[in-house]
């Protein structure tokens, strides 16, 4: 079942910790400086979200997606080679 946050920034939190950042003081620091683009997941979702870039812990660059969802927001892990996405 899908997850439903409150904001983006609980989203965002969740997903740097899905992405490898376990032991993290501040998840503010991460995405500082980080700019969002706007991404169209294709099918079978045709789902449109913010889109972050940003490298794990060992080195490999993903994306975190963040979209409206019901009275909330959702959270996508998205692979930026294949574009392959996963709803958390």
């Amino acid at each position: 079942m899908t997850t439903e946050y409150d904001s983006k920034e609980s989203a965002l939190e969740d997903g740097i910790f899905y992405i490898g950042y376990k032991n993290m003081d501040s998840p503010k620091k991460i995405l500082e400086g980080l700019k969002s683009e706007t991404k169209e997941l294709g099918w079978p979702h045709s789902k449109t979200v913010e889109l972050y870039k940003l490298k794990r812990p060992d080195g490999m660059e993903v994306g975190i997606g963040v979209g409206k969802f019901r009275n909330g927001y959702d959270l996508w892990l998205v692979d930026l080679e294949t574009g392959v996405s996963m709803r958390m």
